[in-house]
């Protein structure tokens, strides 16, 4: 009936928002992570195209990590 054909409906869209969370998640833990790599490899001295091209961050991005790390001395 429709009253259970409503709660199965609801039931799978709060299966796909839980997914579509955890994914968000994934996503923000692996950009955390890529932030990190590229704060290393700036004091590492590694050159700017070498840390966007193994992070995937922009060199604006790259740039930001760089001068907070700047600014944090």
């Amino acid at each position: 009936d429709e009253y259970m054909q409503r709660i199965a409906e609801l039931r799978e869209k709060a299966i796909r928002d839980e997914e579509a969370g955890r994914s968000w998640e994934r996503k923000q833990g692996r950009q955390e992570a890529n932030i990190e790599n590229a704060r290393k490899m700036l004091e590492e001295r590694i050159p700017m195209q070498a840390i966007m091209r193994i992070t995937g961050l922009s060199k604006k991005e790259i740039e930001e990590i760089q001068k907070s790390a700047i600014s944090t001395v």
